[in-house]
């Protein structure tokens, strides 16, 4: 098992939230693979280490002196000191990347234009342009049912205020955690490799259940 999953009441609020504690191998595999600062240098430390282990197997060291055994579990002692305050600090931040895969969570076209660094305006007319949703006659937009049956993309109903402050129900075109890796594919596509589009589609899915986790979370404050 590599996380637990509780259910936590909140004292404000009579609606449970769900809390993910890691395991510390799940941990340090999460913080070798988060593709920040952060995450490169715990790669960093995890190289070094081994380094040091491949220089002391292929040293000539005197067991038997206990100096050298003293030296040897105090440095052992420190960088395992070392290693456990950085998986401490990662860890917040790699919670996102927990195996969430569902698409229920739905982010607006101007919340996944922030996430991919594009003007909200530049990435609808991307959608349109390659027939993701289109503009109706009242000009809101919808999703084709195509992209809604890959997954890619739904529609709910939201409320709006017209300009004569009347209420008005209209339906919302949103993109799935699904849709949103696979624009982050196709717009990255051009100049990166295989390799590095699927690192950078994974970064924004992990930007997309940061963001949505937030917003959950708030709901029951």
């Amino acid at each position: 098992m590599s996380f637990t999953k509780i259910l936590v009441k909140s004292k404000q609020n009579a609606r449970p939230s769900t809390e993910y504690y890691l395991t510390l191998d799940m941990a340090k595999e999460l913080a070798m693979i988060e593709r920040n600062e952060k995450g490169k240098q715990a790669r960093q430390y995890f190289i070094e280490c081994e380094r040091k282990a491949k220089q002391m197997n292929s040293s000539q060291i005197d067991y038997s002196n206990p100096q050298v055994i003293l030296g040897v579990f105090t440095h052992l002692k420190n960088e395992s000191e070392r290693k456990d305050h950085i998986i401490a600090q990662l860890t917040p931040k790699t919670e996102a990347l927990k195996p969430l895969e569902q698409s229920d969570n739905l982010l607006s076209i101007s919340d996944v234009a922030k996430i991919l660094d594009m003007c909200s305006e530049d990435l609808a007319n991307y959608l349109i342009n390659r027939r993701w949703i289109y503009c109706r006659t009242d000009k809101s937009l919808m999703p084709y049912y195509s992209k809604i049956n890959e997954g890619l993309m739904a529609y709910i109903p939201e409320t709006i205020q017209t300009i004569s402050g009347r209420e008005k129900t209209v339906p919302s075109a949103k993109i799935t955690s699904k849709g949103l890796k696979r624009l982050s594919m196709i717009l990255c596509k051009q100049i990166h490799t295989q390799e590095e589009i699927n690192d950078f589609a994974n970064a924004k899915v992990a930007d997309f259940k940061r963001m949505t986790a937030t917003t959950l979370s708030s709901q029951y404050i």
